[in-house]
């Protein structure tokens, strides 16, 4: 790799005290960077400027990302790293795949990676060196290409994490089960978004989340009335005993739901919900206005958006006899 000439020294001089008097622990590159460029900021991550958050948003130039890494790994001020392949459709990025592998150390407390072609090899070394994040909290996994099985098996062992957000690039038919099997042993979740996997199996669900979690989203799981039933089951039974209790939001949305009696019945059951989005499901019968009723004074956002709402549905929403309730509302 390029050493730093003269201008990249003073570049480095400009960016450590830039941060300094400006108090700015982050950033963020958009554009590619040259070597010569990376060269500066392993420079500055070795310095130990209080460099908090780091983006890289584009690939690195060759030879680059694993030496990158390292310095990342051995940074004690760096907390949160996001990691965006912007040229996906160009192919994998291998230099900020060896950056992820290499990058994981004890400080690490939020990590995203959005837009990654991971092959099974780099997910296995991935997901050992993440091991090491005892204090992560925060982890996305957006539109990546990644193994299931193998994401399932890490993300079991990270007692600290509070909010994950795994969506896969490629729909899979199966496999999504075993990921929310093991995320149901965590102690700490109380945010989770699961998107574009195939959730399976009702008895994945039963009570399984300890009456921690506030937000869920499962959108785009092609979840049918069965399964959406066994997730109703679980926050219902929570009431009195352990599950989602203190759940406020949850997003339904892009699922294959067909009738609206289990919706109704979570929504009644629900004392903490704010927000309901079940927008591109088929639901022509719309929700009961009892349960609308109920929820009035907690509910701020209803949306049924292209959700094949007929005379009755349009009815449910609009009885006069029900409370002022915010509904998000279109029709076709």
């Amino acid at each position: 790799m390029d050493t730093p000439g003269p201008s990249d020294s003073a570049l480095l001089i400009n960016l450590a005290s830039f941060i300094v008097n400006n108090s700015q622990p982050m950033f963020t590159f958009g554009s590619e960077l040259t070597p010569s460029e990376v060269s500066v900021l392993i420079s500055l991550l070795a310095s130990g400027a209080e460099i908090e958050y780091l983006a890289l948003l584009q690939e690195l130039p060759a030879g680059t990302g694993a030496e990158l890494g390292e310095t990342i790994k051995r940074s004690e001020r760096l907390n949160s790293l996001s990691v965006y392949s912007a040229n996906r459709k160009c192919g994998p990025a291998p230099e900020l795949s060896r950056l992820v592998v290499a990058s994981p150390n004890s400080a690490l407390e939020h990590l995203t990676l959005q837009f990654l072609a991971v092959d099974v090899e780099c997910m296995s070394q991935l997901c050992s060196s993440l091991s090491e994040c005892a204090q992560l909290s925060s982890l996305t996994i957006e539109e990546c290409d990644v193994n299931i099985p193998l994401l399932a098996k890490w993300i079991s062992g990270l007692q600290a994490l509070e909010s994950l957000d795994v969506s896969i690039a490629t729909f899979l038919p199966s496999g999504g089960g075993l990921l929310v099997a093991d995320i149901a042993k965590l102690p700490a979740v109380i945010d989770l978004k699961l998107r574009n996997i195939r959730i399976a199996a009702e008895n994945q669900w039963g009570g399984s989340f300890g009456g921690r979690l506030k937000r869920l989203a499962l959108c785009g799981n092609h979840l049918n009335d069965g399964e959406i039933s066994a997730i109703v089951d679980m926050i219902i039974l929570a009431r009195g005993r352990q599950g989602c209790s203190r759940l406020e939001t949850l997003d339904l949305s892009s699922n294959d739901i067909r009738g609206t009696g289990r919706i109704s019945e979570l929504i009644a059951c629900s004392p903490h919900l704010r927000s309901l989005d079940l927008k591109q499901n088929h639901i022509p019968g719309g929700i009961a206005p009892q349960a609308l009723k109920k929820r009035a004074n907690s509910l701020e956002s209803l949306n049924v958006d292209r959700c094949d709402l007929g005379w009755r549905g349009i009815m449910s929403l609009l009885s006069p006899q029900l409370p002022y309730v915010d509904c998000i509302q279109h029709f076709r």
